[in-house]
């Protein structure tokens, strides 16, 4: 009986590596023969090669592995060999050797998530990686004065990252995010590319302009009507969005249905037919649609019905600390 040791220290192989079978002394009549593979995980033996050199004391096994797989086989050592002249079984302790040919790390962005005035953007790798930072990261202006100068900022560990944009107020714009640089897979430290298809993100932080005020008119009801336009579609407007100028009593907003094209049909009138508990709720009215307190939807053309005090003719002024007003669109 003779021993032969299975040897190599490296944990997991990046492409093709060898197998090295050292005896205590020098044998004949082993070659490849004497050895056995079985697959244990992943690829397995599928595709991979073996090829066998060396003489005396010292043998050496080629594997050569197939491009974009990953698995583990085992190896071990069986039969006879001559010793001095004389056959003797071989003794070895069964090794598992574990290759990896997939020299991307796959990932995927996540969907887009809106956090007060900051664009969430889930990156997901889909093994651990380490050192993943801002210079892995290409961020690319297409649209936009200030796209190029977007300030952002990655978070996160293991495969679960976030990058964060926060485009300044006033801005608009469109970027494309890619991963250019490099990652190190946590379980075998090796550096790989990052396979990921790259997003299109557009936004849009413009301050809320008037581009219309109307002049107030007092309806048949005896309400005050102010219609308002907006420069572009905004989110969130409400009764708690302005400032009148002058005590008023009640104050209720209409919506127009559509963002294009301003809705010809006069303010509705609070009568018989639309008292004022129909329009504590959201209801529609011709071309407009009550907003309650705050506009859930976009919209760019509102109505503005008060009851004031007085005769004295209103004004309409945006609360600058109103900072719901704007539109953000998702490209």
């Amino acid at each position: 009986m003779i021993n032969a040791n299975i040897t190599n220290h490296i944990q997991t192989h990046i492409g093709d590596f060898t197998v090295n079978v050292a005896f205590a002394k020098d044998v004949e009549d082993f070659d490849l023969a004497n050895v056995s593979f079985a697959a244990v995980s992943g690829n397995g033996t599928m595709g991979v090669s073996f090829l066998f050199t060396g003489s005396g004391s010292n043998y050496m096994i080629t594997v050569i592995v197939p491009d974009g797989v990953e698995g583990s086989f085992s190896v071990n050592i069986t039969g006879q060999v001559t010793v001095d002249g004389s056959a003797q079984d071989v003794v070895a302790t069964e090794r598992v050797f574990s290759y990896d040919t997939i020299f991307d790390v796959r990932t995927t962005f996540g969907g887009l998530r809106y956090n007060d005035e900051k664009i969430v953007l889930p990156i997901n790798f889909a093994e651990d990686v380490l050192w993943f930072d801002k210079s892995d990261l290409l961020v690319e202006g297409k649209a936009g004065s200030d796209a190029y100068l977007i300030d952002y900022y990655i978070r996160g560990k293991d495969a679960d990252y976030e990058v964060v944009f926060n485009p300044a107020l006033g801005t608009w714009g469109a970027v494309c995010v890619d991963i250019t640089g490099e990652v190190v897979k946590e379980a075998d430290l090796v550096r790989e590319i990052v396979n990921v298809d790259p997003l299109l993100i557009s936004y849009n932080h413009l301050s809320p302009v008037l581009a219309d005020v109307g002049t107030p008119f007092k309806s048949d009801d005896g309400w005050w009507n102010i219609a308002v336009a907006f420069e572009y579609p905004v989110v969130g407007f409400g009764i708690h969005s302005i400032i009148t100028g002058i005590s008023h009593t009640q104050l209720f907003i209409y919506q127009g249905m559509s963002l294009d094209v301003k809705p010809e049909i006069d303010p509705p009138a609070f009568s018989d037919v639309y008292p004022f508990e129909s329009v504590q709720g959201q209801h529609c009215v011709g071309d407009w649609i009550s907003v309650g307190e705050v506009s859930t939807e976009q919209g760019r053309y509102f109505w503005v019905k008060l009851n004031t005090v007085s005769d004295e003719m209103p004004e309409i002024f945006l609360k600058e600390e109103d900072a719901i007003l704007k539109s953000v669109s998702v490209g």
